[in-house]
This record gives structure tokens, C-alpha cells and sequence, in this order.
């Protein structure tokens, strides 16, 4: 686990941001390089990457410049008193006039869906994606505030232009490239001035800065222009969380440099990395300080007492509670109590006297000590549940899922909110670890399992534990029932279920083993030994799991009579079932993971007039036509496809599912009759109307034939709807009406309409 602390009191921009951590990689060159690829791989190009070593003020710093191939960078302007002196990426956001190092793109607009589906269709690692969707949805929720707009009409100029495009996602990548896993940042400077931009001069901080610094600690020292850009703030909206440097051991510092070098200060963005210290070190370390104000009232209603709270919330305070006391003269009253950061110590105090009743309040200053903190969003039956995790030293202590979640989520599905809760999202949390029913709990054991993320419940019941646990530890010597007891209980109805006894000679646990225990354990318990046994038993079971369910599918998949074929948002197959195996002649094995759908077809236009077809949606789409798809030993196989894009959030194409139905025997149906129109051409040429009729019926009546016999197969299939059914018992009648036309004509014209069938 990689800490990281952004010293960013000079300014913060997205570049500054990208070279810093260049700089902390120790390979800046190339880490360069490989972003760059990257960058390609997202679609974007005519650009270059250009890092130089320069000194802004007595600090000497990496600067981080997009070079566009189209115009190159811009030249170096003047000072201008009404634009900032910071010299990064400014000009990205809002349509700046800034002049700055970045050569943009200027007619390059982009709108929040065109970003995002770029984003969410890339090849990018999930982390960086779900950080790049957030940090770019931030600044388009600032933005929509700003100017009153639905968020999804939200359309960015300068941030849409390649270079600003770099310095999000990059910095995005960079942090994940680095292994940083929690970003903490210092207070912002504001700066102050003017700005020209495309909507007309503005003030400093830009409407959509200071949108997105809400609620983090901000200063302004006297500097004049736009210290923090929007994607800057953006940025350590999405990515991190404000506070002091963290307690850690530095591992490697970067400095990103601005473009300008003013005087007076050093116009560096800079980052710490570190690695979490151990639980003994975190002992010593003194805990950050916060301000606790409370005031007792005896006089003040109940139902004020929650938009109190709330006030003391909204002034800054990180927590606020109320608690009944009595005081002087036996009067009940209520002790409020908020806890806040030094800096918020007035608004909180004057919340407080503006919205009680009390005539005064106390403060004092006292030591905090937390764990190390963040959230992830996590899958559950039900929904996404957010989740706080707690660490110390690197290790996971807490994890806590959000009760609004829970509660939205219980409310949706008609649940108990028991059952959404309770540790279920928080276990996802840690990693997916089950839940475990131990009997006659052993304190170490229990506190072995917690740390291992179980969430651990007691029961002495074996009923209890075979319908609600994924894991069973029980003592050999256990009340009332022993260990063995229990493996037979459980055994009865859960075959499969994993147990683990807590044995402590060989006899037991060869005899535990005999009873259907999964492994034991033997007693003293080791730590190491009884989180390796546990985290097997979770693979074993994991693996159980998915196998019945991916057997499954792939039977329904083979049942399927016709061609099933399934491709990811580049083309690559995934899916290839038994019959494409037998339509193709190519073997799933080979074919899956490693072609992409064009070389099936007959043609490369083919592939790229469907695709082109598909790209023209705008949402889940199915389209039905005929094509032809190229065998392994090349034939050409006539088909009818019907393909299903399938498009993300986004707007981007997710992948394609195809479905293909052999056409050969329509098509030779379709032969037949082409000779038979043929030959009666040829009758009408030679003038004779009886041979051309005769003809006709001697060719016409063996495809009706086989197009009756066709029909009366498809009639048999047990899975057709009676729709269907009824619809091809009409086109048998009409058949077969034809058929009775056809021996007629032939009869008049005395030709027989089969050699098999006589006319009568």
C-alpha cells in the first residue's frame, strides 16, 4: 500500500499533478513513454509528450508539457496583471483566455457523454477508469451548477482539447501506475484577480473552482491569478481528500513545476510518497488535533435539536451529537457537543450560539487518533453499497457500509434492512470474505477471522449454521454438541458446506476429518497457519461456486441449434458455441480470445458495412440480414444474422452479441427456383406455351415438396410458440394449394410433374 501527500500551498493544475508524479517515479522518461501509449490507445493522437528539468524559484522541478503536432506549443506571453501567474494548465477549463506552455487544440469541444463513453470504452484498468469518469464528472456537475444546465448538457471546450484530456486521465493513471492507494492534500491557495474567458470576465476563484473546493480548507496569502485551476481542484475532488501530510515512511518525493517562474515563491506542485507504518511505529506517532466546543441548554425543545445538528454540520464540524444530562437543581438538559478542525473553530462556535438557546459554549483543544480512511463502492444482491474502510499499519481494521445505502437499497427491494446490512456489503468489501458461524467462539480464533474480513456470528445451533454461513469452525470439544455431532448435523444438509474443527491431538482430527470436516486446526492456534487454512477453504469454495454456474451456461449455450458468437468492444471474440464450432469448422479453443469477428466474414467491406450499421445506434440495437461467413477450409456459408449491440453508460459500445442460423437450404430453395424461372424462359423463346408451363411444373414441384417437408420438420421443434406454430401451418396450406396448382398445369400439358409422383 502507497501513501501519497500533495504539498500543493503554491497551486494545483492538472500537468503540475502528471509531473510530480513523473518525477516521484524515479523513471520519469519512462513512465513518460509508456503514458503516452496509453494515451494513443484511448484514441487520442498528433501530440507529444515533452518533459524538462527547470528551477522555479530555489526548487528544482519537472515540468510537464503536451506538445501538439497541429500548432505547437505557444509561445511564452508577457505578464498580464489580470492573468494568473502560475502558468499551467488554466486555459483547459472554462474557455480561458490564458496564455500558457500547453498548445491546444482550440476547436476541439467535447461534451461530458462523447468523454465519458471514451473513458468507459478504453482499454484503461478499471481503477483508472472508475477515477477518470469521477474526476470528469465532477468538474461536469460543477459546471451544470454554474450555468443552470441539465449535467449531461454540459459540454467542455479547452477541457475537451487533447493536451487537458492527457493531463486528467494521466494523472489518473499515473497515481494507479504508482500503486497509491489513499491521496491526501493540503489547503488550496484561491489566488485573486481577473480572468478573461469566453463568458466575459471573471473573478478569481473561477465559479467552477470554487464549486468543486467545497468543504476542502482553502487560504488566500496575497498572490495574484488562478493558483488552482478546475481541473486541478477536480482532481483532488475525485482523487483525494483533504488533511495533514499522514503518518508514513517517505519513499520518494516529485516536484511538478508551472510554466512561469514568479518571484517571491516557488511555483511547484509537490508529492510525497510513503509507506504505511507498521502498528507498533503508528503507536508513537502523535495523533492530529481538533476542537471540541459544547454548551449545555435546559431550555431548548426537542425537535430544534436536529436542525441544530445539522447547522453545526453545515459550519464545518465533523461530527456533532446531543446527550441528556441533568444539571444544577435536578434540571434535565442537553449537553451538544462538536468536534471540528482547528480552522473551523469560529463558524462552528457561532453555528452553535445562533442556533441554541445557550449563552456561551466552551472550547478545548484535544488529541484525535483515526484510522486511515476511505471508501470504496462494492456489488452486493441488492445494489452498489458505499463502504468506509478503516486501516492501521496497512491492515484492514473496519469495514462499515453506509447506512443511507443500506436503507435505499432495503426500501427498493421490500427487505428488511437486516439483510442488506449487517456486514454483508462490508464483507464484500474485504475482499469478497464469507460469512462465519463459529460455536463456542475462541477469542483468538474469532479475532483471527475479523481481521481476515469474515464477519464472524455465534451460534450453537447446526441448522443455523448450514442455512446461513460460508464457513463453520467448531471445537472438537464443544457444549452441548460436540465437534463430531456437528459435522454430522451440518453434513445432513450441507454436503458441500466448508468446516473447519478445532482439534487438539491427531486422533481428533483424523476423526473430525472422518466426519465430514473440510480441514482442521490444532490447537495452539497460529496465526499464519490459521489465516493460510481459512483463505484456502475460501478459494475451494469460491471455485465450487462458479463452476456449476459456468458449466450452466456453457450447456445452454452448445443446446442452442444455431451459431451463438459474442465479441468485446474491439472485435475480439469471446463466445463461440458448439454450433459456430460446426457451421464454421473452427474450434472454440482456438479461436476465442486470440481472432476478431472479421475474419469470419467473406469480406472485409461486409464486416465494416455491419459495423458501420451498428455505430449509427445510440442505444441497444438488433439487426437482422443475411451475410456470409468464411469456413476454416474458406467456403462461403450463407447466413442469417441477427446482431445485438449493447452500448454502456456512456454511450460507448460495450461488445456485440450475434446469433447465426444456417441458410444454406433456403438458398439452394432459392437456386431451384431461379432454374426453374429459367427454363421458362427458354420455353417462351421456343414459343411453345404448354412446354413453358410443363417446365415450369416438372421444376417447381420437387422445391415445393422440399419446402413442405422443410416446414413440416420446423412444425415439430417442442420450443415453438403457438404463434409461430399457427404462422407456419398458414405457409404449409398455402403450399400446398400451390402444389395442387402446379399438378394440375401439369396434367393439362400432359407432363408429369415428378418422375416419383405421377400426376392423377
Amino acid at each position: 500500500m502507497t501513501l501519497a501527500w500533495l504539498d500543493a500551498r503554491a497551486g494545483l493544475a492538472g500537468d503540475m499533478l502528471c509531473a510530480a508524479l513523473l518525477d516521484a517515479s524515479g523513471d520519469a522518461e519512462a513512465l513518460a513513454a509508456e503514458l503516452h501509449g496509453v494515451m494513443v490507445n484511448l484514441g487520442l493522437s498528433g501530440f507529444t509528450l515533452r518533459l524538462s528539468r527547470v528551477r522555479r524559484g530555489v526548487i528544482s522541478g519537472l515540468h510537464f508539457d503536451v506538445v501538439l503536432h497541429n500548432d505547437g506549443p505557444a509561445p511564452m506571453p508577457e505578464a498580464d496583471p489580470r492573468h494568473h501567474d502560475h502558468g499551467h494548465d488554466h486555459g483547459h477549463d472554462h474557455d480561458h483566455g490564458h496564455d500558457h506552455g500547453h498548445g491546444h487544440d482550440h476547436d476541439s469541444s467535447r461534451d461530458w457523454a462523447q468523454i465519458r463513453g471514451m473513458i468507459l470504452s478504453s482499454a484503461l484498468p478499471q481503477a483508472v477508469k472508475d477515477s477518470a469518469v469521477s474526476a470528469f464528472g465532477a468538474l461536469a456537475e460543477a459546471e451544470a451548477r454554474v450555468h443552470g444546465v441539465p449535467v449531461e448538457r454540459v459540454s467542455f471546450h479547452e477541457v475537451g482539447a487533447v493536451d487537458s484530456i492527457i493531463d486528467m486521465v494521466g494523472a489518473c493513471y499515473l497515481l494507479w501506475r504508482l500503486g497509491v492507494e489513499a491521496l491526501t492534500v493540503s489547503p488550496l491557495p484561491l489566488g485573486g484577480g481577473t480572468v478573461q474567458t469566453a463568458h466575459g470576465v471573471l473573478t478569481v476563484p473561477v465559479p467552477a473552482t470554487i464549486e468543486l473546493l467545497r468543504g476542502f480548507p482553502v487560504f488566500q496569502d496575497g498572490r495574484r491569478g488562478e493558483l488552482v485551476t478546475p481541473t486541478g481542484a477536480a482532481l483532488a475532488r475525485a482523487l483525494g481528500k483533504p488533511g495533514p501530510m499522514p503518518s508514513m515512511r517517505p519513499t520518494a518525493t516529485g516536484y511538478g513545476a508551472g510554466t512561469r517562474n514568479p518571484e517571491g515563491w516557488n511555483n511547484v506542485t509537490r508529492l510525497i510518497l510513503g509507506e504505511p507504518l507498521g502498528a507498533d511505529e503508528a503507536a508513537d506517532v502523535p495523533a492530529d488535533e481538533v476542537e471540541v466546543i459544547s454548551a449545555q441548554v435546559d431550555d431548548m425543545p426537542g425537535e430544534a435539536l436536529p436542525a441544530l445538528i445539522s447547522a453545526l454540520l453545515a459550519a464545518g464540524a465533523a461530527d456533532a451529537f446531543a446527550a441528556p444530562v441533568v444539571m444544577k437543581k435536578g434540571r434535565l438538559g442537553q449537553l451538544i457537543t462538536a468536534i471540528c478542525a482547528p480552522e473551523r473553530a469560529g463558524a462552528v462556535g457561532d453555528a452553535l450560539l445562533r442556533h441554541s438557546t445557550s449563552f456561551g459554549l466552551r472550547r478545548h483543544r484535544a488529541q484525535r487518533e483515526v484510522l486511515d480512511r476511505r471508501h470504496v463502492s462494492v456489488s452486493t444482491p441488492f445494489g452498489a453499497v458505499r463502504v468506509k474502510l478503516g486501516a492501521r499499519g496497512g491492515e484492514l481494521l473496519q469495514a462499515k457500509p453506509e447506512h443511507e445505502d443500506c436503507a435505499r437499497l432495503a426500501l427498493a427491494a421490500g427487505v428488511p434492512l437486516a439483510r442488506v446490512g449487517r456486514g454483508r456489503a462490508a464483507r464484500f468489501a474485504c475482499g469478497g470474505a464469507p460469512m462465519s458461524l463459529i460455536a463456542t467462539p475462541h477469542h483468538d480464533l474469532c479475532g483471527m477471522l475479523e481481521q481476515l474480513g469474515f464477519t464472524v456470528l455465534e451460534t450453537n445451533d447446526p441448522a443455523d449454521a448450514a442455512a446461513r454461513a460460508d464457513l463453520v469452525v467448531v471445537p472438537w470439544v464443544n457444549r452441548p454438541l460436540s465437534g463430531l455431532e456437528w459435522c454430522r448435523r451440518v453434513r445432513e444438509q450441507q454436503p458441500e458446506l466448508p468446516m473447519l474443527v478445532v482439534t487438539r491431538s491427531d486422533a481428533e482430527a483424523s476423526a473430525a476429518l472422518e466426519a465430514g470436516a473440510t480441514d482442521v486446526l490444532r490447537l495452539p492456534l497460529h496465526d499464519a497457519v490459521t489465516r493460510a487454512r481459512c483463505r484456502a477453504l475460501l478459494t475451494k469454495m469460491n471455485e465450487r461456486a462458479a463452476r456449476p454456474r459456468a458449466a450452466f451456461a456453457a450447456r445452454v449455450l452448445d443446446a442452442c441449434p444455431d451459431a451463438i458468437i459474442t465479441t468485446d468492444a474491439t472485435g475480439l471474440i469471446l463466445t463461440f458455441n458448439r454450433a459456430a464450432e460446426l457451421l464454421t469448422g473452427h474450434l472454440a479453443e482456438e479461436i476465442v480470445g486470440n481472432l476478431d469477428l472479421g475474419v469470419l466474414f467473406d469480406s472485409p467491406s461486409e464486416a465494416a458495412r455491419l459495423d458501420l450499421s451498428l455505430r449509427a445506434a445510440t442505444d441497444h440495437v438488433l439487426l437482422n440480414q443475411p451475410v456470409r461467413l468464411r469456413t476454416a477450409e474458406g467456403e462461403r456459408v450463407p447466413t442469417m444474422v441477427s446482431l445485438a449491440a449493447l452500448f454502456g453508460p456512456g454511450g460507448a459500445r460495450d461488445g456485440l452479441v450475434g446469433v447465426y442460423r444456417d441458410d444454406r437450404d433456403n438458398d439452394a430453395l432459392g437456386e431451384r427456383l431461379a432454374t426453374a424461372t429459367a427454363q421458362l424462359v427458354q420455353a417462351e423463346r421456343r414459343g411453345s406455351r404448354l412446354m413453358t408451363v410443363g417446365a415450369a411444373a416438372w421444376e417447381l414441384n420437387q422445391p415445393l415438396t422440399s419446402a413442405m417437408g422443410l416446414l413440416e420438420l420446423l412444425m415439430l421443434r417442442p420450443e415453438l410458440s403457438a404463434d409461430s406454430h399457427e404462422r407456419l401451418e398458414r405457409a404449409y396450406n398455402q403450399l400446398e394449394r400451390l402444389a395442387e396448382g402446379v399438378r394440375r398445369v401439369a396434367a393439362l400439358t400432359e407432363a408429369p410433374a415428378s418422375p416419383d409422383a405421377p400426376l392423377t
